[in-house]
């Protein structure tokens, strides 16, 4: 009886050692763990190192500022400034100003188009040589119920070796009716130079029609120009207006 008691008393002695020991988790199996619902920042989580379980860590220790998680879908939640719905995540008008966007970040294509906007079109050497012939879109045709209205342009002659002749007056104009919206460079006051030249383009000094859902084009009159090696830049500021016809 006695070697029963202390038996019993080692056991219930012993049994703290074993029980709960931190590595029987290693005797587990992945596919033995059950599977969580849902995860919480304060949820713990095991770090194996070695193959050796560890504790100690949550969610949040391993998630900072600049961190993103990937997720197929999201449930509807609303934290005020931000909200998601549909899987679509939207931000409250003022979240973000000038002050959270980078230098040169907004482009023309996200901005209204009544501002004042500047296209850049390189036109190469074999482009020019067909000006008359074939046009050099600057701004593509705005859509249905809205106008573009040329405000000025610069012309930037990266020359090459060989200047054009002939057939060298540049004007832009509207690409379907032809409507000239500026007015004439000269031959000698852009491609028959000879050396790196940059010129300004006015508008058209006197009032003129303007047409609607046309692109801007550079057209060089009379006749293609002949010879001539230097490809140009053209910046043009413009701004899109609707119509409301």
């Amino acid at each position: 009886m006695r070697k029963i008691l202390f038996a019993f008393l080692f056991l219930l002695l012993a049994l703290p050692l074993y029980a709960g020991n931190k590595n029987d988790l290693a005797y587990l199996g992945y596919d033995e763990l059950d599977t969580a619902a849902s995860v919480d920042s304060s949820d713990g989580i095991v770090l194996f190192e070695n193959n050796i379980p560890k504790k100690g860590k949550a969610v949040s220790d391993l998630l900072s500022v600049d961190d993103s998680i990937t997720k197929s879908s999201f449930a509807d939640e609303d934290w005020g400034d931000v909200s998601v719905s549909s899987n679509s995540v939207t931000l409250d008008s003022g979240v973000v100003d000038t002050a959270e966007l980078a230098d040169d970040a907004v482009t023309s294509g996200k901005i209204a188009q009544n501002v004042i906007q500047t296209a850049s079109v390189d036109i190469t050497t074999g482009e020019i040589l067909a000006l008359n012939t074939t046009p050099q879109e600057l701004v593509a045709a705005p859509g249905a119920g809205y106008v573009i209205e040329f405000i000025s342009a610069v012309l930037i002659l990266d020359y090459n070796s060989a200047a054009y002749a002939t057939n060298g007056d540049l004007s832009i104009q509207t690409d379907t009716t032809n409507t000239t919206l500026s007015d004439t460079v000269g031959l000698s006051d852009f491609l028959a130079q000879t050396a790196d030249t940059i010129r300004t383009v006015q508008v058209l000094s006197a009032d003129t029609n303007l047409d609607a859902n046309e692109a801007l084009e550079l057209f060089c009159g009379t006749g293609d120009p002949a010879t001539g090696d230097s490809p140009i830049t053209v910046k043009v500021t413009y701004r899109i207006l609707a119509t409301g016809l």
